[in-house]
């Protein structure tokens, strides 16, 4: 029983280990550079979809989403803690916020291009909402609802702004013979 031929065993064996761990960790790097590879590419396509999709995006696209979770908001308001006042501010700015992304939708389909009114009335009712639960979340230090609608409407006062920004600038061709028509120019 030589000490040293036991040591000459283990060491063999630690360094077959060592190779075969350095062999999975070179497997697995490779696998994950092909993925990240492949998931680049597929933020880059994301990625310009997305700003295709800003770029043609007009108020009325988030403002009847932002009108329905006004709504509910103000509604679960009513039935939680029987806020009357919640329910009809949370309603009638749903409604009128509806109302101006109707308009407003209607005004694109007709000249296609972003109506500055209805843009300018959203973003007035979203900075009163805005100011209003931002008052609140700070009295109260609630996230929910005060900071989450404050939150929202911090976004959508943004939103609204940059859709001034595009008034009367055309949005994207009206059919077909509008894309040749763009193209020759």
């Amino acid at each position: 029983t030589n000490p040293n031929k036991h040591t000459h065993k283990q060491t063999h064996v630690s360094r077959n280990h060592s190779s075969t761990v350095r062999v999975s960790v070179t497997r697995v790097a490779r696998a994950l550079w092909q993925k990240l590879s492949l998931s680049s590419s597929l933020f880059v396509s994301l990625s310009g979809f997305v700003c295709t999709l800003v770029i043609v995006m007009l108020d009325f696209c988030l403002s009847f989403p932002y009108a329905l979770l006004l709504m509910a908001g103000g509604v679960a308001a009513f039935f939680t803690k029987k806020s009357l006042p919640s329910l009809i501010m949370g309603t009638g700015s749903a409604a009128t916020i509806a109302l101006m992304a109707a308009h407003s939708y209607r005004h694109f389909k007709e000249t296609r291009t972003q109506s500055g009114a209805t843009a300018g009335l959203s973003l007035g009712i979203s900075v009163a909402i805005t100011v209003v639960m931002i008052k609140r979340y700070l009295s109260t230090g609630k996230v929910m609802p005060a900071g989450a609608v404050g939150a929202l409407s911090v976004f959508m006062d943004v939103f609204y702004l940059w859709c001034l920004t595009r008034v009367g600038r055309p949005a994207m061709p009206k059919n077909e013979n509008d894309k040749a028509a763009k193209k020759e120019r």
